[in-house]
């Protein structure tokens, strides 16, 4: 052997010299073959991954409908399969035995959870994406032993390891109780991902009531304290996350459970959490868990308010939109459904929010934009948001309705949109009309607006007839030709269903989906409100929550129309402004607990009185409406309701207008039925015999009190402001509903004794 240096020794010198300037030439030609080849193998495995990932491409690419329909087919039949499979399994093992045996849990698990992620990455448009998730969660809910199943495991886990595994932080934990911790993600990441997309399966999720009673709330009570431990927190997201999404659906059988269970009052606790994350899970949790019933939750609570206000704000000036993770829309969302809530409407209009708006509305984003008019529409309920409304958005609205640019969106115009339609239709068709939205000069009395002495359109010129009084009704609006069905898409086929019968019995209908063209619909719906001689309502959760119902139920009230109640949902009871405008009267239930023909019998029934009664109007009257409807100046010249019925005959009550008494379907709601006016009122008004009641102040009504040693400030504490206005109601309610009247003393009023309670009703007697 040799070294190198010994070999170098016994080669000429010369030869020597030729190797050594040879050797560092053909090492780097070896390196530049080398690198060439390791060039040309990145370069075709680079081309081999492309044509992979074209392929793959291509084989999930949906082009048409059909192609999408029979893709979907083939992939929810064989998801089916696997959860005919996984179900099999987790109805064979209690949780116990699942949990001991990790593989084959884990592996479902995944599975399931992967398939929920890997829809997003099929080449699809959103609305089919949407419709496969749908799809997937439909199916998801028909296997409700497997979700049983995954409860009863959930449960478990948290039952036995709630102080250990999901709360401990140290390594050694972490490794004893990998699995059980792999087990909870699992189940509650797969809960959180289906509550999102299917309303099945959140239906299905909601008849395991023990899951909410045994860990959801337990969780998150328990672990309110622990928000520091990562997994207990990530947990407490999970739980709110889905039991948002549940919320979110606004469905009656889902909010039946979770109402009855609690959830609401686990979850508020997490309003004052330090962690601002949780802090705003919880906020957007209660906004679509609230109703009317539960008011009280915000009652004071202007800094929650002011928070979710202030998160909007922040998120409109970010370039992503977003705050704390929540986007623009998605957050605005959130204040228009805080806002649906009558309460809510004032406080919210003393946070920062109409700046927030302003921004929206005129910022040029299209989505932003339709938002904030969403929000403006809600808040115009209140009588007392619209003259703000209109000084601080006049003119940016204006704008709006004069623009003559067609919405990307491919929905016509902004002049077109409901929101904008709505809010004009509640500011008096200010925004649209120029002589409405002109001011009066200083000929107002004090107290009145300017607004009030402005020229009126015909339509104004009905409004206002009905709305001061509605014993003066202009012949014109008495009289209809038709029946108008007022309703909530998502009930169009029970809807069509009772059309059709109305129709074969003869009847004409006026629905929206026959009838509406080109133009403004909310114009075409007045139409037919005022042109009608019962309007039925459709009530269902949604309907309450839309404006445009509203807009519709109040309007068809307004003009003194018959509006007969509907039920369209099961376990649904409305509350609110429905609840309010619903009262003690009677409905009919097409919600599918009855019979569908004996219920369309009985509307057919009191649908022939209804056309029977709106024929009774003399001709003078008609000429004297058709004359006051036509003029340009001046109010209204009202015809009196009493002339369109026989002599001596009193205007119905509103119970009495809704068919046949001793009915079985009858709401125990607490509001009050909205009382008639009797035609023998005074100048004091309908309801009282006192000369000016209406006007009187609250400094009025307590000295009234105080004559009689009334203590009707301490009873009616709750009440807010006893005024002339809210005295005048409870005359009228006492003397023609006087079942909605005590049980309007049993929600505002506390009396030490009976005694105090019947001096006070005994008092409103000589009103």
């Amino acid at each position: 052997m040799f070294s190198s240096s010994e070999a170098n020794k016994s080669k000429p010198s010369g030869d020597a010299g030729q190797s050594g300037e040879a050797k560092p030439d053909e090492q780097k030609k070896t390196d530049e073959q080398q690198q060439q080849q390791q060039q040309e193998q990145q370069q075709e495995q680079q081309q081999e991954q492309q044509k992979q990932k074209t392929s793959e491409e291509e084989s999930v690419r949906v082009q048409t409908d059909e192609e999408y329909q029979t893709f979907l087919t083939k992939v929810i039949n064989n998801y089916g399969n696997f959860l005919t499979n996984f179900e099999k399994y987790m109805t064979s093992h209690t949780p116990e035995q699942a949990t001991a045996q990790p593989r084959p849990l884990i592996e479902y698990l995944s599975w399931l959870y992967e398939f929920y992620g890997q829809m997003g990455k099929f080449k699809m448009t959103e609305k089919q994406l949407t419709g496969y998730r749908e799809k997937a969660g439909a199916k998801l809910a028909e296997f409700q032993g497997l979700i049983d199943s995954l409860c009863r495991c959930a449960v478990y886990l948290f039952q036995q390891h709630r102080d250990d595994a999901f709360v401990s932080q140290s390594a050694e934990d972490e490794t004893k109780f990998e699995h059980e911790r792999i087990y909870a993600t699992l189940i509650l990441g797969n809960f959180h991902n289906y509550t999102d997309c299917s309303v099945s399966f959140c239906v299905t999720l909601s008849k395991s009531e023990f899951f909410f009673t045994e860990m959801v709330i337990p969780a998150l009570v328990g672990w309110y304290d622990k928000q520091d431990q990562e997994l207990a927190k990530a947990t407490v997201n999970s739980l709110l996350g889905l039991t948002y999404n549940m919320f979110f659906k606004n469905n009656s059988e889902i909010y039946d459970v979770l109402s009855r269970v609690g959830v609401v009052d686990s979850v508020k606790p997490y309003l004052k959490s330090s962690d601002v994350e949780l802090q705003v899970h919880a906020l957007i949790l209660i906004a679509f868990a609230l109703d009317e019933s539960q008011a009280d939750l915000y009652l004071g609570a202007k800094e929650v308010m002011e928070f979710l206000v202030g998160h909007l704000a922040d998120s409109i000036s970010r370039p992503d939109r977003r705050s704390k993770g929540y986007h623009t829309i998605e957050l605005a969302q959130c204040v228009n459904r805080l806002a649906l809530n009558d309460v809510n409407k004032t406080l919210l209009m003393e946070t920062d929010l109409l700046p927030a708006l302003l921004r929206m509305c005129s910022g040029g984003r299209e989505d932003e934009v339709a938002a904030g008019l969403d929000i403006l529409f809600t808040l115009s309920f209140l009588p007392a948001n619209r003259e703000r409304i209109l000084a601080e958005f006049g003119d940016c609205l204006r704008v709006l309705m004069a623009d003559q640019t067609q919405r990307q969106d491919g929905r016509g115009r902004w002049r077109e949109a409901r929101s904008l339609q709505g809010l004009d239709f509640n500011l008096d068709e200010q925004l649209s009309n120029p002589t409405a939205a002109s001011r009066g000069s200083g000929d107002s009395k004090p107290g009145q607006s300017a607004a009030s002495h402005r020229p009126q359109t015909a339509r104004q010129l009905r409004r206002r007839a009905t709305s001061t009084d509605p014993e003066t009704v202009p012949a014109c609006v008495l009289q209809g030709e038709h029946v108008m069905i007022s309703y909530q898409h998502e009930c169009k086929a029970t809807v069509a269903r009772i059309k059709e019968a109305l129709a074969k019995a003869g009847i004409r209908v006026w629905i929206d989906y026959e009838r509406m063209g080109e133009g403004s619909t909310l114009s075409a719906m007045a139409d037919a409100v005022e042109c009608s001689y019962a309007v039925l309502m459709c009530m269902s959760r949604k309907y309450k929550d839309s404006n445009n119902c509203r807009v519709e139920a109040e309007y068809a009230w307004r003009l003194g129309k018959k509006v007969v109640p509907l039920l369209l949902e099961q376990k649904y009871k409305p509350t609110g402004w429905l609840g309010l405008m619903l009262g003690a009267n009677l409905y009919y239930d097409f919600s599918g607990k009855y019979s569908f023909d004996v219920k369309i019998n009985e509307l057919l029934r009191v649908l022939s009185e209804a056309r029977a009664a709106s024929k009774i109007v003399h001709e003078p009257a008609e000429a004297a409406a058709a004359a006051a409807a036509s003029s340009s100046v001046g109010a209204a010249a009202p015809v009196k309701a009493a002339s369109a019925r026989p002599v001596g005959a009193s205007r119905p009550s509103s119970a009495a207008s809704l068919g046949s008494t001793g009915r079985e379907h009858q709401f125990p709601s607490a509001y009050p039925t909205l009382p008639p006016i009797s035609a023998s009122s005074t100048a004091g008004g309908a309801g009282s015999r006192t000369p000016g009641l209406r006007s009187w102040s609250a400094d009025e009504t307590q000295r009234w009190a105080e004559e009689r040693s009334l203590n009707l400030a301490a009873a009616a504490a709750s009440a807010g402001k006893l005024a002339g206005e809210e005295m005048h109601f409870l005359c009228g309610c006492k003397r023609s509903a006087p079942e909605a009247f005590y049980r309007l003393l049993d929600k505002f009023f506390v009396f030490e004794s009976l005694h105090d309670l019947a001096a006070f009703a005994n008092a409103l007697d000589d009103l």
